[in-house]
């Protein structure tokens, strides 16, 4: 099995994305054609189960994408998968989707720097310097 990302995967507070899973049929028969891959249990990451095009036969790989939604909140969050078929019967190895949710460090440090920029001399107009040089001229040192 291979996966598009590993476990801990930042995201940003309700950002949709995308995990994607290649699997192999290692068995000795077809996988049901009717098979579906959902979300069995763990944190509600706004999954649509999938449905297997066709059978896969054994020594076959088939891949399966699944868009998902970060929750508002940040922290840690995981979501299990199997592959089920007819009544519920699941089969194959089960997967997950761990994220961690993370506030947007960025525009918190874009804000910060235009802040400290604001109160930086080197942000006067050369007539303000100008003013500033030419008052201190007048200085009487007696």
């Amino acid at each position: 099995m291979k996966e598009s990302f590993g476990d801990k995967f930042n995201v940003a507070p309700n950002q949709l994305f995308t995990k994607t899973w290649t699997f192999r049929n290692n068995g000795e028969t077809e996988w049901p054609a009717d098979a579906l891959f959902i979300q069995t249990n763990g944190d509600d990451l706004k999954v649509i189960s999938q449905m297997v095009d066709g059978s896969v036969k054994p020594g076959m790989e088939i891949t399966i994408s699944v868009d998902l939604q970060a929750p508002e909140l940040p922290g840690k969050y995981c979501a299990f998968f199997r592959f089920v078929y007819g009544d519920n019967h699941r089969f194959g190895q089960k997967v997950w989707c761990d994220i961690m949710v993370v506030e947007q460090e960025i525009e918190m440090i874009k804000s910060s720097s235009a802040t400290v920029s604001k109160n930086n001399s080197n942000d006067r107009s050369v007539e303000e310097r100008s003013s500033l040089l030419n008052d201190s001229d007048n200085l009487n040192y007696e």
